[in-house]
């Protein structure tokens, strides 16, 4: 063996044993029991539209994966906001493509206090293709919209599962006297 793969063999025994001593967790790998517990007491409000339902049972898939809470400590509002809009487009002025842009604006409320502990905005978007023959076959395009929404919803559930357990693991961290008189802020997030 070279003293080059000897050098980054020892580095990575290393760093493995250094990062596992800190506490570093993944935040996109699988749950850890103690995320999971704290994401199972929320309770996720019923969301307008199709899509809105689409998203809910993503969020009930990610953040309920044992079923609905029977005493819940927060409850999650979210309203949603889902635009198309055509691109690529062909010599008869119509669109090939859609770019389909989800928003969800989602907020946090601690059950027992009834205010609100955390507010955000997750948004995600995607695109998908309309057909050469869209205005003589609409399956194709129907059907590949409906698979974009279903993704979109998707992505949207896993960033808000992952800003809400980023935010619950922070405010679960021992607080000093100074930070006890503190309110948790609550992040800015624009109306649309």
């Amino acid at each position: 063996m070279s003293l080059f793969n000897q050098f980054i063999g020892i580095i990575s025994i290393f760093s493995c044993f250094t990062l596992t001593g800190c506490g570093f967790q993944p935040l996109y790998g699988p749950a850890s029991m103690e995320e999971t517990d704290k994401l199972s007491h929320i309770k996720i409000t019923r969301i307008d539209n199709r899509e809105g339902q689409i998203l809910r049972n993503h969020l009930l898939d990610v953040l309920n994966p044992y079923g609905e809470p029977a005493q819940p400590l927060y409850r999650l509002n979210v309203s949603l906001k889902v635009s198309e809009t055509g691109f690529s487009f062909r010599k008869d002025s119509t669109p090939s493509r859609t770019i389909m842009t989800s928003k969800a604006s989602f907020s946090l409320l601690d059950l027992s206090s009834n205010k609100v502990i955390y507010k955000d905005l997750a948004e995600a978007t995607t695109s998908f293709g309309i057909g050469a023959h869209a205005d003589q076959a609409v399956f194709p395009a129907v059907t590949s919209m409906k698979k974009e929404t279903e993704r979109a919803m998707g992505l949207l559930a896993q960033e808000i599962k992952l800003q809400l357990a980023t935010f619950l693991a922070s405010a679960q961290q021992p607080v000093s006297q100074s930070q006890a008189k503190r309110e948790i802020p609550i992040s800015h997030s624009p109306e649309f």
